[in-house]
């Protein structure tokens, strides 16, 4: 009899095989090939339900909009679509999907500090907010507005200091976006804004890119709203939205994330009360009204959703050396591993109850130093034609998988219930050549 053990759609069956949503994961790997992503549909829509009722029931209006360069999967937006999300996309590839999976103008949210003129029109005729990144950016903006003879809905993106976190806001990457409320920087943008023809500043976005604390929430919240309170005070302004952008982590008893850190985390319920209670006490203080309140989860709604399946082909070690288990997925399908140190939890899906007895090291089947998915792992004895699991792939797996190594990227499969779909066909070796081109001279 099945049981809950890695997640509530993943459970180890009577065969001791890992099971998602009632599919077993060998039969799928049997069927699709390895190496193969699965994603749970239900674990997506019920991570969505209850991040959006945890704020919804604390604060009435909510627009939880999903992150898309987390997962660039049609299937995945379509479902998050069909649950009311709306979408954060920064360029004319994730714009486009936005609308194949039918979210409507206004909710999309165009962000990015590089927006090109065209996608910028496109976003001005077809009413969608524009979160303007820079005041040369905004110059753009009002510029086109006015040719089109449009009203450009935008918002700012701000960069707060949140004393206190200084040693995360002082990072170089911090810097990357948006404009700076340190030396006056940002008010100056929005003056400018609020006096420009054809263009309507409607609120602001920031994004810390770490929400991994309460106590974090509150003052990025409290900061912003002071922010939004002084320009009001200054100008009989208002703002229509505040948008805390990303940083919703997940976590994993096990690990999860750099060096496996995230082990665990406050809940959603957690979070909701932490950003709507100073919301409401900050709104209030500064009579600002009930702007909406924008969030932009992408790892806490997709990245528990799936497994990466894959087959070993190799184990091998000797007296004195490490044991390395080599199989057919590689560091292209998780390409954090090696850039930061990233952890995901690895089971045997074939054997999934089984007790860790060793350590061993995980690798791909690339002749290169870092095509490893996990170093020194407890794991039970792991065996040629054994079937890995690596849980929580969801976020930044499938959106950044490689081609190096002329590694064909991976199919993916969702399941939901009774339905098994394809939703992304494997690559062959003619997909990766088909953009190269050899001059004839050298035929």
């Amino acid at each position: 009899m099945a049981h809950v053990k890695f997640g509530e759609y993943m459970t180890v069956n009577g065969k001791n095989h890992l099971e998602i949503e009632g599919w077993d994961t060998v039969d799928l790997a049997e069927r699709f090939g390895t190496p193969l992503f699965v994603v749970s549909e239900g674990t997506i829509r019920s991570t969505y339900v209850k991040c959006e009722q945890a704020f919804r029931s604390r604060y009435s209006k909510v627009l939880i909009c999903y992150e898309s360069k987390v997962n660039e999967g049609l299937a995945v937006k379509r479902i998050l679509r069909t649950e009311g999300a709306g979408i954060d996309v920064s360029s004319e590839g994730e714009l486009l999907t936005a609308r194949l999976t039918g979210y409507p103008s206004d909710r999309i949210l165009l962000s990015g500090p590089h927006k090109p003129e065209e996608l910028l029109k496109d976003a001005i005729q077809s009413g969608i907010t524009i979160n303007v990144d820079n005041p040369y950016e905004l110059e753009t903006v009002g510029s086109i507005a006015a040719k089109v003879g449009k009203i450009a809905r935008i918002g700012i993106r701000l960069r707060i200091p949140l004393k206190g976190y200084e040693e995360f806001t002082s990072r170089f990457l911090y810097a990357k976006t948006g404009v700076s409320t340190w030396t006056g920087y940002a008010l100056d943008v929005c003056e400018r804004a609020l006096k420009m023809k054809g263009v309507k500043l409607a609120g602001f976005q920031i994004h810390t890119g770490d929400y991994t604390r309460t106590a974090f929430c509150e003052r990025a919240v409290a900061e912003t709203i002071d922010f939004a309170g002084e320009l009001a005070k200054k100008h009989a302004w208002r703002p229509e939205f505040i948008d805390l952008g990303g940083g919703w982590m997940i976590s994993r008893p096990e690990g999860f994330g750099p060096g496996g850190k995230y082990r665990s985390l406050p809940t959603i319920d957690e979070y909701a009360e932490s950003v709507t209670s100073v919301m409401r006490e900050k709104l209030k203080q500064y009579d600002l009204g009930e702007p909406t309140l924008i969030l932009e989860p992408g790892v806490l709604l997709v990245g528990n959703s799936t497994v990466l399946l894959s087959r070993v082909s190799v184990v091998k070690g000797f007296a004195d050396d490490k044991k390395w288990v080599i199989a057919d997925a590689s560091v292209n399908q998780v390409p954090r591993v090696w850039q930061s140190g990233w952890y995901y939890h690895i089971i045997i899906a074939n054997r999934a109850d089984d007790c860790a007895v060793e350590t061993a090291s995980v690798g791909g089947p690339m002749q290169s130093w870092n095509d490893y998915i996990g170093l020194d792992r407890n794991l039970p004895q792991v065996k040629r034609g054994d079937l890995l699991a690596i849980l929580d792939v969801g976020a930044y797996c499938e959106a950044c998988d490689s081609q190096y190594g002329l590694e064909p990227r991976p199919s993916s499969v969702l399941v939901s219930g009774n339905h098994v779909d394809l939703v992304r066909r494997r690559e062959t070796i003619y997909d990766l050549m088909a953009r190269e081109l050899v001059p004839s001279r050298l035929l």
